[in-house]
């Protein structure tokens, strides 16, 4: 039975099927990842299922402005700072420098979902 949907959209095709396939090649019962490029496919996805984890690309979130009934929200952004031009100063918004090891990634995404359980 699966419990988390974990939904990655970036507009860089290439490098979200490849963190996509890594992700996948866990071992992580409970979790279904999704993938997606464009951000109107999120919504509609949104719209049937819960999004309990969104992995999106900097370039996207401008587009969500978190709109969408999103759990938790990682950002991957292009610089290490995580700016990109997006306002930082809201604690809801966390970030994810993408040019990183997948298993960096994995490890921070893992982490996000480990502590919303822990609230509920």
């Amino acid at each position: 039975m699966y419990v988390k949907n974990i939904v990655i959209c970036d507009c860089e095709k290439q490098y979200a099927k490849n963190l996509l396939q890594i992700f996948s090649g866990k071992k992580a019962s409970g979790i279904r990842f999704y993938l997606f490029d464009t951000t109107k496919e999120v919504e509609a996805f949104s719209e049937k299922e819960t999004i309990h984890l969104l992995l999106i690309a900097s370039e996207y979130f401008q587009d969500l402005k978190l709109l969408l009934p999103v759990e938790n929200c990682l950002i991957l952004t292009r610089d290490a700072d995580g700016q990109n031009g997006i306002d930082r100063n809201s604690a809801d918004q966390k970030w994810i420098f993408r040019y990183q090891s997948a298993e960096a990634i994995w490890t921070r995404v893992m982490q996000v979902v480990k502590q919303s359980a822990d609230k509920k």
